[in-house]
């Protein structure tokens, strides 16, 4: 009955995660967002095609795909005991292990979903959502460091990989007492989906070719901001990097169209 019951919240968990939101604003405006700036379905190219609103939409609401699933496991498997200064606390390797598995199920249909041919985006703000429930107070206070971080740095996929891995290695840290190799395995997975959506951008941040991000000035008044986003947003083929044989002959070394993490 439990195993069965933790597959039913794992395939709810993956099938939310097939919901994208990217997709759902963009074409309410109109716009295929797989088809404009880096192709990626996620906050950080809704923001950079469709403005500061948009993209805080659907950042927002990638969250809650981390959220609810997370939630959902804790109070089915036991793991919610009360409230103790505003914080949630756990009390069974079950329900934490029940949590980031279906966290990780929906991050998996975040990044590869069914309904649109397994093409989907980094699954960070999901992700987010998922340590939210886990260890709030934790997250929150990561977050803020790598968000003024990221506004120094402006590298979003090097600010966004390096947020996950600090949650992961913390959470390594702050678990139950005993057998916890299922959830190891579990923030493990949701770690390695991290980094395998970021290869492209590792490749470019090796070579010094990664792109920047500044955030701030997409919530700057309309007119300035269309302006500014005539700049930044670059078709998709900007994702191929040119390099040249000892022939001089150009070759194109298509990668993965996604300039910007999520």
């Amino acid at each position: 009955m439990v195993v069965t019951l933790l597959i039913a919240l794992v395939l709810f968990s993956y099938l939310l995660g097939n919901i994208s939101f990217a997709r759902i604003i963009a074409w309410r405006k109109n716009v295929d967002i797989t088809k404009k700036g880096s192709g990626n379905p996620g906050a950080t190219n809704t923001l950079r095609t469709l403005g500061g609103k948009a993209g805080m939409a659907v950042f927002f609401l990638d969250i809650l795909k981390g959220v609810i699933p997370a939630l959902v496991a804790v109070f089915v498997f036991g793991g919610y005991t009360g409230l103790d200064n505003y914080i949630v606390l756990y009390g069974t390797n079950e329900s934490y292990f029940a949590l980031f598995l279906c966290g990780f199920a929906s991050v998996l249909g975040h990044n590869f979903p069914v309904i649109y041919k397994f093409k989907g985006g980094k699954g960070i703000a999901t992700m987010f959502g998922v340590f939210l429930v886990a260890q709030p107070i934790v997250t929150i206070v990561v977050f803020i460091i790598c968000f003024i971080c990221m506004l120094a740095l402006k590298y979003m996929s090097a600010i966004s990989m390096l947020f996950i891995t600090t949650l992961v290695v913390l959470q390594m840290i702050f678990v139950p007492e005993g057998n916890n190799v299922g959830l190891y395995i579990a923030l493990v997975l949701m770690l390695a989906l991290v980094y395998y959506g970021h290869r492209a951008n590792i490749l470019r941040l090796y070579r010094g070719q990664e792109n920047k991000t500044d955030l701030l000035k997409y919530f700057k008044k309309k007119k300035d901001n269309d302006n500014l986003q005539k700049e930044d947003v670059k078709p998709i083929e900007n994702d191929s990097i040119v390099v040249k044989n000892e022939n001089n002959v150009d070759k194109s070394n298509d990668i993965q169209n996604d300039s910007e993490s999520k």
